[in-house]
């Protein structure tokens, strides 16, 4: 691989920058993506990879990554996906990754229309990076911070990459049973899982039940109480 890609200062106002792990995850996704369209072929089948895609595998970009679980990696790449940074399509043998306005940073000259282009998105991701901020400056409230940067977690219990692949199989499993979370209900459900003694038993405990929400494992002690509102999330009967 040779080359050079272009890396904007403002990237050190972005979330990613608080987090050396995961920025240098974004950057190897930079560096892998296609510069210029090239057809890629797996298995004998012939891909269409164009400028800015990739059409790695999630066990590909988790080595990349520097050997991280499936689950984390893909809990990671949908957090992106969240936030227009990227676009996942998942095909037959692979995932395509697609960087949304790679050409914008990465041209020359960027034209005026995509310019406009990329004027909205950009407010956008300036104001997930200014709650962010806020919520890295706020480490001393019993708080995850805003659920779409829930990676960082100020319960240390919750920062492993055991949880995040557990939560990735929380997620899917809740789409699978057509009852996708919520952002009101993910923040309520790990904070409730903070206050676990054990948070992966507990979704353990729910997926293998098919409960819709979390309870407290059976013989180990709840450290606090959730309100009447948390416990309606919790259970799924609302979010």
């Amino acid at each position: 691989m040779s080359g050079w890609i272009k890396i904007y200062r403002s990237i050190s106002k972005h979330w990613l920058f608080t987090d050396a792990e995961r920025l240098r995850a974004w950057i190897i996704i930079l560096l892998e993506v296609n510069h210029a369209e090239k057809p890629v072929m797996i298995d004998g089948e012939k891909l269409e990879c164009g400028r800015g895609q990739s059409v790695n595998s999630i066990k590909t970009w988790a080595k990349l990554f520097g050997n991280w679980s499936r689950g984390r990696t893909r809990t990671f790449l949908s957090l992106l996906q969240n936030e227009r940074m990227i676009e996942l399509e998942g095909l037959r043998k692979t995932t395509r990754l697609t960087v949304i306005n790679y050409s914008i940073y990465q041209d020359e000259k960027p034209t005026e229309s995509q310019q406009k282009a990329n004027r909205k998105p950009t407010e956008s991701q300036q104001k997930a990076t200014n709650k962010n901020v806020k919520n890295v400056k706020n480490e001393k409230k019993d708080s995850i911070g805003d659920v779409k940067s829930f990676f960082d977690i100020h319960h240390s219990v919750l920062d492993t990459p055991e949880f995040l692949e557990a939560w990735a199989d929380w997620e899917k499993y809740r789409q699978e049973i057509g009852h996708k979370l919520t952002e009101r209900a993910i923040k309520i459900q790990i904070n409730f899982l903070a206050q676990q003694p054990d948070p992966i038993a507990c979704i353990n405990q729910s997926i293998i039940s098919g409960y819709r929400g979390f309870f407290p494992v059976k013989g180990k002690a709840e450290k606090k109480q959730p309100s009447d509102v948390e416990l309606k999330f919790l259970r799924g009967e609302i979010g």
